[in-house]
């Protein structure tokens, strides 16, 4: 991957998605948390724009728009222009007209997987400026599969289903040699307990069996890893023998 995987569309198309995206930015603003926020230095007082975003992008699509919103406190005469830092430098700009606060960032699948810092261009910054940060990795799916076996069908056979989004083929694949961990819930219907770790085989499959007569609620985890974002399956209850 290169570090242009990260492109800015045309900007007749970006004007038509920053009026789609313009409803979701009430919802942004009130998870402005999300942001990591880090400082940086300027001798402009009471005006510190902060762009915000989730706070984890999901490599899951060959391509998506990001609303980025720009939280500021104050009235700007001119554009403010703010960049896109990949793991490999710089891989893009959004750009902010005065009397606007949202562009859109345009990430594809080709993206390179690690942190994204937007920050001001390192040259002509005149204000405070709160910095945002944001992970971007592959996305996963995770499904278990549970079905009663064995003699008076005491035991419990569990199936698990791994894959993740691969980039380079624009399509979810096998996790294979990638680690699952199955849980149990608790008797107190809330916990979740450790139960046993698999490793996913071919296809993305793995199966796990236990001596369990008793009725059950499981779960399946994917392990992260640096380019793979975990996700958890839904749960699956096994009856009673």
């Amino acid at each position: 991957m290169t570090s242009t995987a990260v492109t800015r569309a045309a900007r007749s198309p970006r004007e038509a998605a920053r009026r789609l995206a313009t409803a979701g930015t009430a919802a942004l603003l009130a998870a402005a948390t999300l942001a990591a926020p880090a400082a940086a230095a300027s001798p402009v007082p009471g005006c510190a724009p902060e762009p915000v975003l989730k706070r984890y992008v999901s490599l899951d699509r060959p391509v998506q728009e990001v609303p980025v919103v720009l939280l500021e406190s104050c009235d700007r005469d001119e554009e403010l222009v703010v960049d896109v830092l990949g793991p490999r430098g710089l891989v893009d700009s959004l750009s902010y007209p005065v009397g606007e606060d949202l562009d859109l960032w345009t990430v594809t699948d080709q993206a390179q997987p690690g942190q994204y810092v937007f920050d001001l261009p390192p040259s002509g910054v005149s204000q405070p400026f709160t910095t945002a940060v944001t992970e971007v990795k592959y996305g996963s799916k995770a499904a278990l599969y549970g079905r009663r076996d064995g003699v008076d069908r005491a035991e419990v056979r569990l199936t698990v289903y791994s894959l993740y989004y691969n980039g380079r083929r624009h399509q979810y694949e096998s996790r294979e040699g990638q680690r699952a961990t199955i849980q149990i819930l608790g008797e107190d219907g809330r916990t979740w307990q450790y139960l046993r770790t698999v490793e996913i085989g071919r296809g993305g499959f793995a199966t796990f069996t236990l001596d369990n007569k008793y009725a059950a609620t499981y779960r399946v985890v994917n392990w992260e890893t640096d380019a793979v974002f975990p996700r958890t399956s839904t749960s699956v209850t096994v009856g009673r023998a």
